[in-house]
């Protein structure tokens, strides 16, 4: 027997019932009463009709009132316990039976009320409780008998026959005693067996309880993690996906049972199964943030296909990520192009949780990265602008260093040669030649941010004017139209300079239309804020911008990548050096500015350039006498580059100079220190080997602080050589110079004007 049987037949013996067995006989009790009522107003009340007419009334009180009683007992009050209720239903039963053997001895219904009163006191109060019932229904058995063998209790004649013998008695009870055991053994196997079942069943709903609460609790944690999961996904500042890929699946399954392992290969070989695999793609949810990347108005717009926002240049993206299904791959990461609603190009880097099963959705997320990769773009575009612009810058220096010598030696044979020689028409092809390489050597330092010249506050205005309506002149096949601002803020520019940018710009709109055109000039007052600004790589502030725009054939996307480049031309060899839009470039970046460049093939192009806004007043300038200065002093010339040296120094000569000569900074120092006293003023190179000009100025200005120097250098004017100005240096000046204007920057600065 198991503990759990031990337990139900130890709950049947004993009146401290189990929960579940208290339950159980209370639904018993519940169950026996409308049969048993039944049952028993018939017995009960035939009994008590045979009891009145018998003359005996207290039988028939006897059977009415505890016929009463053991009702209210079975029917329950709801202020009644189980046992109270059991034990008034039990006691009504005992005093029917007692009253109906008085009455009709053993041949009567009190015999057969006394066998379902020991029953069912079994079931209602336990087995124990049982057995005490049937010893006491013997004794009462028992006492009946000899009362009434011994005449205390008088039967009714027709029952005087058997009710009165001995044997009949003892016959009874031993009947009796077997009818109720028989009774109680099979009532006590089926309670066990009910109690057994009644136990397994508590069991069982115990367990399917605790089942129910985990699975509540699961659920409840579910509902939570689903909560969770709506959150995050509804405020996610970047943009979610959710993304049935189980036709996907399928289809790469497919080809895996095809016998294809290398997908890569195969998508080379089928690009269509890229666009296929597009159209497979189911979107189930799309979150806030993804409705803004793609300028969506609603979730419906971007559902349930990859449709609205998918092109020719996403298929590189979306192959790489089949790869990684392919591959098995739990993560995807990486790029792809897509378009927005209003058909915008986006760049957007995605992150997947790629699915493990069909069944699965994967989680994509987007971020539009289109601004960074501007940015990128712009940045690698600057530095590529930047290294061209230093080589570009080096070569320059190189060149006016050479121009420098050849140019020096014809201005000396120039100066020194008869009018009327045969030979000076070479010299001055020389020295046009001479002025050509410098003027090309210009526009590669513009290019390549080399300085500004000479800076002057200026009216854009009237300069736009007279360049605009000097190129009208002279290219009569092209109609200028200008629309520039009344009240334009003025700059801070070289004119020079800015003259050469916007002479290229025409030159270059010009050649765009070879059988003419219109060629539109505009300048307006702006102010751009961080992002406009940021957007331009410039500060955010004033800015006076230009545009110029033509008719002509434009430019594919190609060209415009290129057109800043220096030595990049669309023009036959011979026709152009592909110098002017790259100085254009340098000349404008170095003034803090920016030029751009907008072109679709066929509708011409426009190139805008924004310069910051000075907003001073215009500055003035006289005329300068093109005649050269001479003067007596003693210069220190210092230049590593022997031909400028020489030739350099016979041009002082040539203008009544004494002229000392240094080819580094060490042997200047020496000749500064013996020769300070007569030395009025040192002309030093500011790019030199072992030790530089800057280097070199600073120990002079050790030695003496009212030194004159005069810097000199292939490159043009830049923050280094401002820097040496503003710390007391007299001036600059640009190689190759001519002799004129050498003179008089001498004397300008050992004038001290």
């Amino acid at each position: 027997m198991t503990a759990k049987s031990r337990l139900g037949v130890t709950a049947w013996f004993d009146d401290r019932q189990r929960p579940e067995v208290a339950q159980y006989r209370k639904e018993l009790l519940d169950r026996i009463f409308i049969p048993f009522a039944l049952f028993a107003i018939v017995a009960l009340g035939f009994g008590a009709w045979r009891a009145i007419q018998d003359g005996q009334w207290e039988f028939a009180g006897v059977y009415l009132g505890f016929y009463t009683l053991s009702m209210l007992g079975a029917l329950g009050l709801k202020r009644l316990t189980m046992k109270t209720r059991a034990n008034l239903f039990l006691l009504g039963l005992l005093v029917i039976a007692i009253a109906g053997l008085l009455r009709l001895g053993i041949g009567g219904v009190g015999t057969l009320v006394l066998v379902a009163w020991c029953g069912l006191t079994g079931i209602l109060r336990g087995v124990r409780a049982s057995l005490m019932a049937v010893g006491f229904a013997l004794v009462v058995i028992a006492a009946v008998g000899t009362a009434m063998v011994q005449g205390i209790i008088v039967l009714p004649p027709e029952q005087l026959t058997t009710s009165l013998l001995p044997g009949a008695w003892v016959s009874h009870a031993l009947t009796f005693a077997g009818i109720t055991a028989g009774l109680i053994v099979p009532i006590h196997s089926l309670s066990t067996k009910l109690t057994q079942s009644v136990a397994d069943l508590e069991e069982s709903n115990g367990r399917l309880r605790k089942e129910v609460e985990r699975r509540e609790q699961a659920e409840q944690a579910l509902r939570a993690s689903e909560r969770r999961y709506r959150g995050i996904f509804e405020s996610a500042s970047v943009g979610i996906l959710e993304e049935d890929l189980s036709a996907v699946w399928t289809a790469l399954q497919e080809l895996k049972a095809d016998g294809v392992d290398d997908l890569r290969g195969y998508l080379q070989d089928h690009p269509e199964f890229v666009e296929r695999a597009a159209s497979l793609v189911k979107v189930r949810d799309v979150n806030p943030a993804t409705i803004e990347v793609y300028g969506a108005q609603s979730k419906a717009d971007l559902l349930p296909s990859l449709a609205p926002i998918f092109t020719s240049e996403s298929a590189d993206g979306l192959r790489e990520m089949l790869i990684a299904i392919f591959e098995g791959r739990k993560v995807f990461k990486g790029e792809s192009v897509n378009r927005t609603l209003n058909g915008d190009r986006i760049h957007v880097l995605v992150h997947a949780a790629l699915p493990e099963t069909p069944e699965d959705n994967a989680l994509v997320s987007v971020l539009d990265i289109t601004e960074r990769r501007r940015l990128e773009v712009s940045l690698a575009e600057a530095q590529k602008m930047e290294a061209i612009g230093t080589l570009a810058g080096g070569i320059a220096h190189d060149f006016n260093n050479i121009l420098m010598g050849i140019g020096g030696y014809a201005a000396l044979l120039l100066r020194r040669l008869d009018r009327l020689s045969p030979h000076r028409d070479h010299l001055e092809s020389i020295q046009q030649m001479v002025d050509s390489g410098a003027s090309l050597t210009g526009q590669l330092l513009g290019f390549a941010r080399g300085g500004k010249y000479d800076v002057q506050t200026t009216d854009l205005g009237d300069h736009l004017q007279r360049s605009v309506s000097l190129f009208g002149r002279t290219k009569q096949e092209i109609q200028t139209h200008q629309r520039l601002q009344g009240d334009l803020w003025t700059v801070d520019v070289d004119q020079s300079q800015l003259e050469q940018v916007m002479l290229n710009l025409y030159i270059n709109a010009w050649q765009a239309m070879p059988d003419g055109g219109d060629l539109h000039v505009t300048a307006d007052n702006v102010s751009l804020d961080l992002e406009a600004a940021s957007a331009r790589d410039l500060r955010a502030g004033d800015y006076v911008r230009i545009t110029v725009q033509d008719t002509g054939v434009g430019m594919d996307a190609q060209t415009r990548a290129r057109v800043f480049d220096p030595f990049f031309t669309t023009k036959d060899l011979g026709h152009g050096t592909g110098l002017g839009l790259a100085s254009a470039y340098g000349i404008i970046k170095n003034h803090g500015g920016m030029i751009e460049a907008e072109s679709v093939p066929g509708e011409g192009a426009t190139f805008s350039i924004h310069l910051p806004a000075s907003k001073k007043p215009v500055a003035t300038q006289d005329d300068l006498t093109p005649t050269a200065e001479t003067g007596h002093e003693t210069l220190l010339l210092v230049d590593d580059q022997p031909a400028v040296l020489k030739s350099t120094a016979l041009l002082v000569e040539e203008l009544g100079y004494r002229v000392l000569t240094a080819q580094n900074g060490e042997q200047a120092l020496e000749l500064f220190h013996s020769q300070q006293d007569k030395i009025a003023l040192l002309i030093v190179d500011m790019v030199m080997p072992s030790m530089s000009g800057a280097e070199l100025v600073e120990h002079l200005r050790a030695i003496s602080s009212n030194v004159r120097i005069l810097l000199s250098s292939g490159y043009a004017q830049d923050a280094r050589a401002d820097e040496l100005l503003q710390r007391g240096c007299s001036g600059f000046i640009q190689k190759p110079f001519g002799i004129d204007d050498f003179s008089r920057k001498l004397r300008e600065v050992l004038n001290g004007t």
